[in-house]
């Protein structure tokens, strides 16, 4: 046999190593010369070191199953996804091997779950707010009130949740019906309580005639007249005032003529708050308030048959200023006796304006002063002026 160097040795041995039986025993076949003379050398594996056979001296594929230790295989010899179901044995997977909340329930055959013998019941409050899927709930799921109010948001309920008639009296609160709730002509005569509509909840001029019933209006019920009345009782000396009535405009002339009674310290028979001020203007009472009027007026003269007397009912007019003022009524009589007074009296029904005033002017021409015995004014308002 023919000396081989050690150099070819080496090369011919790393390009023939094959497994065989988990490399217990490895063949290396060195040709020398030509086939016919070849000869075979066997290295077992006491002959090899420690770590000496690495994956490259391996042929790709040539490592069976057989080869390989007990237990030799580990995870991290497996490449990712290695693994696949026809890989792995009958019940080769444990519980041990599956990580917590691997298992889903779509991965659950059905029936995979038996229902529990006995059922299984649920304890009260076991399951809360975060085990529910949204819109799980539905109507049908509810007991009969199990919806209370701490259940509900605030301002959870719409008018479209309400039931015909399910907001019962019990359910307002006191005060929470606003006249803005109030359909029109909502409220009729059977909800009014009786005597609740007072005086301040009628409008101005609601109630009219056809709403009073016939005989239930009484003194009590009449509001205080407006007005005043004034009588003179001591004498007034009235001085002579020639009359010329011998042509109409003479006659218009003399209305405008006359003396004012003046009621100066005179204690008013009755009179409203503010038509009268005596002590600034002793001949008028003024209106406060407008309206339709009944205004009187009346004379009593000393007894003298000469000339004639007048008395007048005259508005805006001003003492001691001949020609003012609006007279409304006129009593023009002829001096008829020396021993009977003349007594004259004047009325007139006037519209009149607050701030109008009303006096009483008297004239006589029986050629000297006459003396007054007796004058009075008096005015009441009727009412509004008609329109």
């Amino acid at each position: 046999m023919s000396a081989i160097s050690p150099a070819r040795s080496r090369r011919t041995w790393w390009s023939s190593v094959t497994s065989a039986r988990g490399l217990s025993i490895v063949a290396i076949v060195i040709a020398v010369g030509t086939p016919a003379s070849a000869a075979t050398v066997l290295i077992t594996a006491k002959q090899l070191a420690a770590n000496s056979v690495t994956s490259k001296a391996i042929k790709n594929g040539s490592v069976t199953n057989a080869d390989l230790g007990f237990v030799s295989v580990t995870s991290k010899n497996l490449a990712k996804g290695s693994v696949t179901t026809a890989a792995l044995g009958a019940g080769a997977v444990t519980s041990a091997n599956i990580a917590a909340g691997a298992v889903t329930a779509s991965q659950l055959a059905p029936g995979t779950i038996p229902a529990p013998t006995p059922a299984f019941t649920l304890i009260d409050g076991m399951v809360t707010g975060s085990k529910l899927a949204a819109a799980s709930v539905g109507a049908s799921h509810l007991a009969g009130g199990a919806v209370t109010s701490s259940a509900l948001l605030d301002g959870g309920i719409a008018t479209i949740d309400l039931a015909d008639g399910s907001v019962t009296t019990a359910k307002l609160a006191d005060g929470s019906v606003s006249t803005a709730k109030l359909a029109d002509s909502s409220v009729t005569t059977a909800k009014l309580v009786d005597g609740s509509a007072t005086t301040v909840k009628l409008a101005d001029s609601s109630v009219t005639t056809a709403k009073v019933a016939d005989g239930s209006i009484g003194a009590a019920d009449l509001a205080p007249a407006v007005g005043a009345s004034l009588d003179r009782a001591t004498t007034q000396v009235i001085p002579h005032d020639p009359w010329n009535g011998s042509s109409a405009q003479n006659y218009l002339d003399e209305e405008q003529d006359g003396t004012f009674i003046d009621f100066t310290g005179v204690t008013p028979a009755w009179a409203t708050a503010g038509l009268l001020d005596l002590t600034t203007s002793p001949s008028r009472i003024t209106i406060t308030t407008s309206g339709l009027y009944q205004v009187n007026a009346a004379a009593g003269w000393n007894p003298n048959s000469t000339g004639y007397r007048e008395v007048e009912l005259v508005v805006n007019g001003v003492a001691g200023t001949p020609g003012t003022g609006t007279v409304v009524a006129i009593a023009r009589t002829p001096g008829a006796s020396n021993t009977t007074r003349a007594l004259q009296a004047v009325s007139a029904t006037v519209r009149l304006t607050a701030g109008d005033y009303v006096g009483v002017r008297v004239a006589q021409d029986t050629g000297s002063t006459l003396d007054l015995l007796h004058g009075s004014l008096s005015v009441v308002r009727l009412g509004s002026s008609p329109t």
